[in-house]
């Protein structure tokens, strides 16, 4: 717990957070996005979310090419803009192309909050005796409670204001998450 309280450790725990929380958002309600805003019929929802599972095989495969490329931190930067960049074509741009074209970006997402910020977080534990700790930790504080909370609040934003407004919410809360994680990333590298 120590580790993750470290202020550039902790700060990007909170950012991841904020992204993760804005990808609930995208998970619970982009099925009702597409028919209800876009107008697509419900038959063509599992074959427009399989586009994103089939692109996402491709980015995890190509995933070590990419850290080669971009470094781990480069990485998480590129899938939190990814989010982002989700976030804000659901809530500004309505046009079915859009909401379809948008799942290319989903393997960056998963890379740049699932899978490269738990690796930081294993690169910040100095002992392989309690990386374990710290991962469960990470796990039930950052993306657990996260996606709890996600789930939580869009279900009520829905209700309350709609889904174009969830997602205009979210692009926002997106942003703050990207900040604080490039906030964080940076001031561990001017530590060094």
């Amino acid at each position: 717990a120590r580790l993750l309280l470290r202020p550039s450790l902790a700060l990007f725990c909170v950012g991841i957070g904020c992204l993760l929380v804005t990808s609930a958002a995208y998970y619970g309600f982009y099925p009702l996005y597409l028919t209800q805003e876009m107008g697509l019929p419900a038959r063509w929802v599992g074959l427009i979310a399989n586009i994103g599972v089939v692109l996402e095989i491709g980015y995890m495969l190509m995933f070590e090419r990419l850290r080669s490329l971009l470094g781990l931190h480069g990485l998480i930067l590129l899938g939190a803009s990814a989010i982002l960049l989700r976030m804000t074509l659901l809530g500004f741009v309505e046009h079915p192309i859009a909401a379809v074209g948008l799942q290319a970006t989903h393997g960056l997402t998963v890379i740049g909050i699932l899978i490269a910020p738990l690796m930081h977080v294993n690169s910040q534990v100095v002992s392989d005796s309690y990386r374990s700790s710290v991962q469960g930790l990470y796990a039930m504080l950052v993306v657990g409670i996260s996606s709890i909370l996600g789930n939580y609040t869009a279900g009520h934003l829905v209700q309350q204001f709609g889904l174009i407004t969830l997602y205009q919410l979210a692009s926002g809360f997106a942003l703050l998450g990207l900040l604080l994680v490039a906030g964080s990333l940076y001031s561990e590298r001017s530590r060094r």
